[in-house]
């Protein structure tokens, strides 16, 4: 089954290639699509794929929102990867657990240099058994931005919207629920040749992450190495042991 789901993923993305040439305009916005290959599938220091190699596709909706309040950018989009979250050490999430869909609606706002992004996203495992591995996350991000400037600065605060992910914790503990709100801090600099990421993100007693991405442009696609050095925060991490972690990945937007 896993086969079939890697194999319809990959085949969409090669798809999406061929048909998805440009943006589509709709009314004043616009409908872009996205595919993705990456040597394995890693969010916020924690495995979701067993080390696989993971493809993904996506569609995202953008378009300018006048409201009494002034005018926003309103954005709509999916996204679907891959996953076997069962395999992780200290999951509970059940192994039959083959894909993951994601739904994240928002608004952001830009004042001079400064843009703030608010939204809602919806993590859905539609294989799973269990309602337990579902959930959902509000999020607040700011990015500075100073005009000319080849750095950018950003903080993000992703805030749990479930009752928290379920957990055995470690051996002989009892199973309960731990919230997992998530924090980060980021930086990005243009070198001209590369453009680099830095950032570092807390997930409540779970993972500290430290990640440093190098992108680059390569026959209208973007090639990224990005370094990940995930640590342990409490008896309720997914991960067992610290990590560290090289993710190859290549991508492109229609």
């Amino acid at each position: 089954m896993k086969k079939k789901i890697v194999f319809s993923l990959f085949a969409t993305s090669l798809l999406l290639t061929q048909v998805a040439r440009s943006e589509v305009k709709i009314g004043d916005g616009t409908l872009t699509f996205n595919a993705a290959v990456n040597s394995k599938y890693v969010n916020r220091g924690i495995e979701q794929n067993d080390k696989k190699i993971t493809p993904s596709v996506g569609a995202d909706f953008n378009t300018p929102l006048k409201t009494p309040a002034g005018e926003f950018g309103f954005y709509l989009g999916a996204w679907i990867v891959q996953t076997s979250l069962g395999s992780n050490a200290n999951s509970t999430i059940d192994t039959k657990v083959s894909r993951e869909q994601d739904v994240y609606i928002g608004l952001t706002k830009a004042f001079g240099p400064t843009t703030f992004d608010i939204g809602y996203i919806n993590y859905y495992y539609p294989s799973a058994t269990s309602k337990d591995s579902n959930n959902a996350e509000g999020y607040l991000k700011l990015t500075i931005a100073p005009d000319k400037s080849p750095f950018t600065l950003g903080l993000q605060y992703f805030k749990e919207d479930t009752s928290g992910i379920r957990t055995s914790g470690a051996k002989g503990t009892t199973t309960k629920i731990v919230g997992k709100d998530y924090k980060e801090v980021n930086a990005t600099y243009d070198f001209g040749v590369v453009q680099s990421k830095l950032s570092y993100g807390e997930l409540d007693s779970d993972t500290k992450t430290t990640t440093l991405a190098l992108s680059k442009s390569v026959f209208d696609a973007t090639v990224t190495a990005s370094f990940i050095d995930a640590k342990t925060d409490g008896i309720a991490s997914s991960i067992k042991n610290d990590t560290k972690s090289l993710v190859i990945g290549v991508s492109k937007t229609f």
